[in-house]
């Protein structure tokens, strides 16, 4: 018997309705909705935007070199508008946690040094 099985007619492949029926099979009451995102899935996102950053490249005066930090800029704004939906969607998520993994080096680039203002300004 599945977990599902002798609820009623339980039949959805929408995972927050599968929750609350698993919840409800359990005996448990559920109020709130469960975020969206786990711990792996900010993990895999920190991962994919610390490795396309280009740390390991240096920023000239020339036209590659405005794309490049342009570049860098749009990684950035993306992380921190991220962990800005995620605090929404998690309260227990830290964002300061999420923004210093998404750095390719926290020494070179904090990123989470940004979050008290990007905090500041929602």
């Amino acid at each position: 018997m599945t977990d599902f099985e002798g609820i009623g007619d339980f039949d959805s492949s929408d995972p927050h309705e599968r929750y609350i029926a698993h919840q409800a099979a359990k005996g448990h009451s559920v109020t709130h909705k469960p975020p969206m995102f786990t711990q792996g899935h900010y993990n895999a996102l920190a991962k994919e935007i610390r490795e396309l950053y280009p740390a390991h490249i240096e920023v000239s005066k020339s036209r590659a070199g405005e794309e490049l930090a342009a570049y860098r800029t749009i990684l950035v704004v993306l992380a921190l508008n991220l962990a800005k939906r995620f605090k929404v969607d998690n309260p227990r998520f830290d964002p300061v946690r999420f923004l210093d993994a998404c750095s390719p080096n926290v020494d070179l680039y904090p990123l989470s040094e940004l979050w008290e203002d990007a905090d500041r300004d929602s």
